[in-house]
């Protein structure tokens, strides 16, 4: 049945100048509802099974939990494995906070005068530490986030509070205030509405970026915890609130890039910053339609490298998929027509051309292969196609399967991965997996 599927393939097309970050249609995530009035979405493995999962704080209805599917969705297991959390979760931050291996989260709650703090059993299940672990922090915080500020692998917490801003070193398992010593004077309060611990200038320590409307201010970090605020010129001016950052361009060099729903601005290594948005970014939704204020980098769709989520306040919600090293398919197979599949390595932006080696499989597979990537078919019941080039700089080859018209296959779920040669540091990676049902 597979020989007969894949029998006739052919390369139709060889395109260029494809965007490297495209929005899915709406459809893609219909079924994973993120939360009524979203006022923060963050990821991590929280149950150790090598996906991402969401936390999202939501005011009134406190944080929700969803845990990765691993077929592109998130399930809901708020109340089945999880403590009430306080209503008005206005900034989440997770992280591993007491040392274990597993992700921890803080929660900053509108009107309270601590930060909530659960930690994780390492199988996704939280408990509520709040009266051990939270200090007192300034009136109505708004913001927080775990961060290594003096490198020696405990985390401390970094607050933004309309009473003012904080900072507490971790130590000996004890929040300790150190705000009069390690953050700089004259701060505004409140600094932003978003913060965010990152290696913004690659000098190998965690700095501060924080976010609010139209002023981005960051503070770099000296390597011992102390902060001060750098020249204005180095971020873009005017962004606003809502600004996602991670390694977008996947360059390994560890800086981290920024965007906002219509923009998207790599680092240099050196904490300058390109607008690279007309030739790799499309918007997301136009600037003036997006009522804020989420966004959050993930590995969606298991390719290794970033994509993004995105929630606004009116409960909608928006996923941009990195087509760095991407396998999709435009529409699903059909008896009797074709099915073109689009095989995608740096689009628009290659250097040198790579090499691919699809395969398609009846069955889907789940194992991670360092260094080159997450299998998704399975060995077992695969067929590999002939290798094909996708030349730079275009970084696009559309393949075209005919499809027969055997009834037997009616029903039958196709799995496609490929394997690039030539690509990245091991010069070999695996793309993400792509399934459909054959109509």
């Amino acid at each position: 049945m597979m020989k007969s599927l894949i029998i006739a393939i052919t390369i139709s097309a060889v395109c260029a100048n494809a965007q490297q970050f495209r929005p899915e249609p709406a459809a893609t995530f219909q079924r994973t509802q993120f939360a009524q009035s979203p006022t923060e979405i963050v990821v991590g493995d929280l149950d150790g099974d090598g996906f991402p999962d969401l936390l999202i704080g939501a005011d009134p209805n406190g944080v929700r939990y969803l845990l990765n599917d691993r077929l592109g969705g998130f399930d809901d297991v708020s109340t089945s494995v999880f403590q009430p959390t306080r209503a008005s979760a206005y900034g989440v931050s997770i992280g591993d906070a007491d040392g274990d291996g597993d992700l921890d989260f803080a929660v900053a709650h509108d009107y309270w005068t601590t930060v909530q703090v659960c930690l994780n059993d390492g199988n996704g299940n939280f408990t509520d530490v709040t009266s051990a672990w939270s200090p007192a922090v300034p009136s109505t915080p708004q913001a927080l986030t775990w961060i290594d500020i003096d490198g020696d692998r405990r985390l401390d917490l970094f607050v933004v509070a309309l009473g003012g801003n904080a900072l507490f070193r971790q130590q000996g398992g004890t929040l300790v205030d150190v705000t009069a010593t390690h953050l700089p004077a004259g701060l505004s309060v409140p600094i932003g509405w978003r913060v965010r611990a990152a290696d913004v200038d690659g000098d190998g320590d965690q700095d501060l970026l924080v976010f609010r409307n139209g002023f981005t201010p960051w503070l770099t970090n000296d390597g011992q915890g102390h902060f001060t605020v750098p020249p204005a010129s180095s971020m873009p001016a005017a962004l606003p609130i809502l600004t996602g950052y991670g390694d977008f361009d996947g360059d390994g060099d560890g800086d981290q890039d920024l965007c906002t729903q219509d923009r998207l601005f790599l680092n240099d290594g050196a904490d300058h910053f390109a607008d690279v948005s007309a030739s790799r970014w499309t918007p997301i939704v136009a600037r003036a339609a997006f009522t804020g204020p989420q966004f959050v980098a993930a590995d969606v769709d298991a390719d290794e490298d970033l994509d993004v989520l995105a929630a606004d306040s009116i409960s909608r919600q928006f996923v941009s998929i990195n087509h760095h090293r991407q396998v999709s398919a435009p529409v699903a197979p059909v008896r009797g027509g074709t099915y073109p599949l689009r095989f995608e390595s740096q689009p628009g932006y290659a250097v040198g051309s790579t090499v691919v080696l699809p395969w398609f499989a009846l069955a889907p597979f789940d194992q991670w292969i360092p260094p080159f990537g997450h299998l998704g078919v399975d060995p077992a019941a695969t067929i590999a196609g002939p290798g094909f080039p996708i030349p730079a700089p275009g970084g696009l080859t559309t393949v075209v399967l005919t499809v027969p018209t055997d009834p037997a296959l009616a029903g039958v779920t196709l799995y496609v991965q490929a394997l690039q040669v030539g690509f990245g540091s091991a010069g070999f990676a695996l793309t993400n997996a792509v399934l459909d049902r054959v109509q």
